[in-house]
């Protein structure tokens, strides 16, 4: 039986809303297809915010909104408090020779950072 990406474990979907290549240029977001398909499925979705004096853009993942014909996506539950904007501080690449890639990200909301890897 397949599982919709709407009711993926908690754990796997931080997993795959915070550890990819996508990146947000002219307002399109670019990378991967099957990171972009896996991301779309859980109804998130990856926006830019701009920090501090220097104004450094970073890719921030967010829930997508409900319309009227489909159900936005829902927050992640991680350690019983819900995750609902994920900022990637640093990313490390996928690397053919590891076979993996892993993100460093901010919960932003509550304030706890995670080091996420898959591969």
């Amino acid at each position: 039986n397949l599982t919709p990406m709407t009711q993926v474990l908690n754990e796997s979907g931080l997993v795959l809303a915070a550890c990819h290549s996508l990146v947000v240029v002219d307002d399109e977001t670019l990378g991967d297809p099957l990171e972009s398909a896996s991301l779309s499925a859980m109804r998130w979705n990856v926006t830019t915010t701009t920090h501090g004096p220097s104004r450094q853009t970073r890719e921030r993942i967010v829930p997508m909104p409900s319309t009227e014909k489909r159900t936005g996506g829902q927050a992640l539950m991680i350690d019983s408090l819900p995750v609902t904007k994920l900022e990637i501080l640093t990313r490390h690449h996928f690397s053919s020779k590891l076979q993996r890639m892993s993100c460093v990200v901010n919960d932003v909301d509550n304030r706890r950072v995670f080091a996420v890897v898959k591969g």
